[in-house]
């Protein structure tokens, strides 16, 4: 979408917002703990865990259970973490949902890419889409040309689009990897801290899906022109995901890790309770806002907590990112 639409797109929702008052909050959370179509992918045995933990910070942040979806393999799950499933989901949502209102949508579990084809995004210079893999995901198809059922990010994009043009704010969390290299092994064994221990990353390398990215490479090489999205970003934060001159819709996206980087799952201390490194920090520091002296914070203050706790961390960390717009939006109304 051009920048002109996303500028109409913002004035409409400012307008609309501003008729409809305070608007009603909802939750989508995916957690995919083991992909069944992929025997060789690890079971993310933190994942409950973490969506334990989402479910407790969309209460928080004021979400009804009436307005929450719940897409995991669990008991309570209003369904599996499939992809008609979340279809589903997103398709209620868009019942629901109104100008004003704001939506959380959480995921969690595994990353992967997969090459853009020949007609792709030529946004993605590295040729590769990242991709979320659901329950359901079955490997990559060259005939196809994509991994089956599995989220993409042009998918997500759209969607969220959809969303944002109804005058709907969304607050993204991916707890995942969306970059996962080929060159990364497993976890080296000095990744600890006295509060936890590293058991694994939340990635699939693609050629676990069956893609050969070198041969998709240097097809895509020869068509793909060298144009590249330049992102106006504060320390750690960026103001706009899209290219220079656009302005996004209201969302605040809280990515685990940079592009290059493996989102990590790990073991606390002493307990062992595996969850994923982000999820929990993020809901710790999300919490001590809560509890904290500052009756309305921001997101931007949200953003820049979480930055400040991982900055605590050992450098061999992986450091999240964070995108998108509205960062002085507030997290609660003043008196929460």
């Amino acid at each position: 979408m051009n920048g002109r639409r996303w500028g109409v797109a913002l004035a409409l929702w400012l307008v609309l917002a501003s008729a409809a008052g305070a608007g009603e909050r909802h939750a989508l959370l995916v957690g995919v703990a083991k992909l069944e179509q992929l025997a060789q992918a690890e079971v993310l045995s933190g994942v409950d865990n973490d969506i334990d933990l989402a479910v407790e910070m969309a209460r928080d942040w004021g979400v009804t259970p009436a307005r929450r979806q719940v897409l995991a393999r669990r008991a309570g799950a209003d369904a599996p973490p499939t992809s008609d499933a979340l279809k589903s989901a997103f398709d209620r949502l868009l019942r629901e949902v109104h100008a004003g209102d704001e939506v959380l949508l959480y995921l969690a579990g595994h990353g992967t890419q997969q090459p853009i084809g020949l007609a792709g995004d030529i946004g993605e210079l590295d040729g590769l889409d990242e991709v979320f893999l659901l329950a359901d995901s079955t490997p990559w198809s060259a005939q196809r040309g994509s991994v089956g059922r599995a989220l993409v990010d042009n998918d997500l994009r759209e969607r969220l689009a959809v969303l944002t043009r109804l005058g709907v704010f969304v607050w993204l969390i991916v707890d995942a990897c969306h970059a996962g290299t080929m060159a990364r092994g497993g976890i080296d064994d000095g990744w600890a801290t006295d509060e936890w221990t590293a058991v694994t990353v939340r990635r699939l390398a693609p050629e676990v899906l069956g893609i050969d990215r070198q041969r998709w490479s240097q097809a895509l090489a020869q068509s793909l022109t060298s144009v590249r999205r330049t992102l106006r970003r504060l320390p750690g934060l960026s103001s706009s995901g899209l290219a220079d001159g656009v302005e996004m819709p209201p969302i605040a996206a809280f990515y685990a890790v940079h592009e290059a980087g493996d989102a990590l799952e790990v073991a606390l201390r002493p307990n062992g309770r595996r969850v994923g490194l982000f999820t929990w920090k993020l809901k710790s520091t999300f919490d001590a806002l809560r509890q904290g002296k500052d009756a309305a914070p921001t997101f931007e203050d949200l953003a820049r907590a979480v930055l400040a706790a991982y900055g605590e961390m050992p450098a061999f960390v992986p450091r999240p990112l964070f995108e998108g717009s509205d960062w002085r939006r507030r997290l609660w109304p003043v008196a929460h």
